[in-house]
């Protein structure tokens, strides 16, 4: 064999193995439902009389006056997250998440990244105690400024998955009831978080979250925006959106779809694991 085929045989070799590895990308991931009946009673809670139309339709589509506040949330779902790949420069790569949330409050997102839908990476997020982290793999990535980068998604995600626990949350300040809505996050001894709130005028449907991130390395405020999408009934939840479009800094990486919400559950063993204790 000359070496002109072997320069053929290996070009053909490459060419395959890299379709195979762009084939299985494009496989979604499975979803992993957590389970559970809630442990306490769903709470109710008044809406103020001088909030704006749009934002008590925001609030509640049955348009009696009060939502649900949750205490704990569980929710998953699929998804994909913008990553650069060695010869295919920037690809969309499939994950399942699982998001656990104490509203205002504390959170963990497990992501499970896969190919032919069979996790190869897993990693995630989370914000408990007043500490961020961040697990790429089995690697923990320890930046100076990830408490606060994280702290950030605690709200955001409260937004889109437990707005009712706004209401008359006591570190919640409403700087303006008009769309878009402004809210402020005023604790102590922390600098304060800003997020608008942009609805639709006539079903007051929340279309995009607006606000600044964090960086955990440098910590410098960059723009975050999340576009939400395709609002659904999720029982005891009412309508929520499930497609979640993160953009930060002006770059789109990350796409959640929402596959299922539970409210109230246990999920106390998960927050005691942390994000560095789950299982694969």
């Amino acid at each position: 064999m000359d070496l002109g085929n072997i320069i053929i045989y290996v070009g053909i070799g490459l060419l395959v193995a890299g379709a195979a590895v762009f084939i299985g990308f494009l496989f979604p991931a499975p979803t992993h439902k957590v389970a559970g009946e809630p442990s306490e009673i769903i709470r109710k809670v008044s809406l103020p009389g001088d909030f704006s139309p749009a934002l008590k339709k925001f609030f509640s589509d049955h348009s009696n006056g009060w939502t649900v506040a949750p205490v704990r949330v569980a929710a998953w779902g699929r998804g994909r997250i913008s990553s650069r790949v060695p010869i295919f420069g920037r690809l969309w790569l499939p994950l399942s998440w699982n998001l656990y949330l104490v509203p205002g409050s504390m959170f963990i997102i497990q992501n499970r990244i896969t190919w032919f839908g069979r996790t190869f990476i897993r990693g995630g997020e989370e914000y408990r105690s007043g500490k961020g982290a961040f697990l790429l793999g089995n690697k923990p990535v320890d930046n100076p400024y990830l408490d606060e980068t994280e702290r950030a998604l605690v709200w955001l995600y409260t937004i889109w998955l437990a707005p009712g626990s706004l209401v008359n949350h006591p570190n919640v300040k409403w700087e303006s009831y008009e769309n878009p809505v402004r809210i402020s996050i005023e604790q102590e001894n922390l600098a304060s978080l800003e997020f608008s709130l942009v609805l639709e005028s006539e079903t007051g449907k929340l279309n995009k979250i607006i606000s600044t991130r964090k960086g955990s390395r440098t910590g410098g405020d960059y723009p975050f925006e999340a576009t939400l999408l395709e609002p659904k009934n999720f029982e005891n939840s009412g309508e929520i959106p499930t497609r979640w479009i993160a953009n930060w800094d002006n770059d789109v990486y990350l796409k959640l779809d929402l596959s299922g919400i539970n409210l109230n559950v246990d999920i106390e063993p998960v927050m005691q694991a942390g994000i560095e204790g789950l299982p694969a």
